[in-house]
């Protein structure tokens, strides 16, 4: 599956303000030594063609304390990568800073299994343009976002699977709410990985956090986010105390379906089909997700 879709495309709960997170940044207090990644802390190279060294707990560029993963290139032209067995929760938050060397090399994939290595979601750079893709179900779709080499940039993918959703952000900005498909059974395994023609790349500040405490916290702190009716047979009005920016309403394959950025807080759903839909609020308080349900 792995190749498939490249081609194609401390755990506690005690209280809100305590949330459940696995952080990883190389660091020599987490467990990391300088060097090789492979075997430490999890940490497993996959592929045929990976060497010794390929990749490297290094000081060379950080966003979080003084190391980094950086994966060099081997030019040998296949498919290859390192990967971690992780604890997830219900709803999970995994981000991480990325930057890759350069263009018209490597395209590279940043990915979550399943135990059965079932592709729940990923983000994927494209060697051409830098564009990013995300994946829907089990296809990759492109967003508008081309990225440069040799800068950092914070990914973000919160994978709900109760709702069996991934919503993707980049840099805080989100490119959309996609499906996550039928056969997956859970979020199991991180991995990046790339198809070596080239160039390599550098992850930091990998975090794995429990996204309902997250939200929990979120609403709590700010912003008394209310959509009402609900459910509604035509228009929701929107409460918020900060202003509303634009608002995208999703149906549940992560499609999207209407698009409002009149900044208005009363939203016409009139034209949508009855059924269950995700509204998205980009708000100057940052961006608010509600489930709603259309009559």
């Amino acid at each position: 599956m792995r190749k498939t879709l490249l081609t194609s495309v401390c755990i506690a709960l005690m209280s809100l303000s305590v949330q459940a997170q696995t952080k990883i940044s190389f660091e020599a207090s987490e467990g990391y030594n300088l060097g090789d990644i492979n075997g430490q802390q999890g940490w497993t190279y996959w592929g045929e063609t990976i060497d010794p060294n390929t990749g490297m707990v290094t000081t060379a560029s950080s966003t979080d304390g003084s190391r980094s993963l950086h994966f060099i290139s081997n030019e040998y032209e296949e498919v290859a990568g390192v990967e971690k067995t992780v604890t997830a929760f219900d709803k999970t938050q995994f981000s991480f800073d990325f930057k890759f060397d350069g263009l018209m090399g490597s395209d590279y994939t940043m990915a979550v299994w399943d135990t059965d290595y079932e592709p729940v979601a990923a983000f994927r750079v494209n060697y051409m343009d830098g564009n990013v893709s995300i994946l829907n179900a089990e296809t990759l779709e492109d967003t508008t976002l081309n990225l440069t080499p040799n800068t950092w940039y914070n990914f973000k993918m919160v994978v709900d699977m109760t709702a069996r959703t991934t919503q993707y952000f980049v840099n805080n900005v989100s490119y959309g709410i996609k499906a996550v498909s039928a056969p997956v059974t859970g979020f199991n395994v991180i991995d990046f990985y790339y198809d070596d023609y080239g160039t390599g790349f550098t992850v930091d500040n990998i975090k794995i956090e429990d996204a309902a405490n997250l939200s929990t916290k979120a609403v709590a702190t700010a912003d008394n986010f209310y959509v009402y009716p609900n459910p509604t047979a035509d228009f929701v009005q929107i409460k918020t105390d900060g202003k509303i920016n634009s608002v995208e309403v999703f149906d549940l394959s992560g499609k999207l379906v209407l698009k409002d950025a009149s900044g208005n807080s009363q939203i016409n759903l009139s034209g949508l089909k009855a059924g269950g839909y995700l509204l998205q609020a980009n708000t100057s308080k940052g961006i608010l997700t509600k489930k709603i349900m259309k009559k």
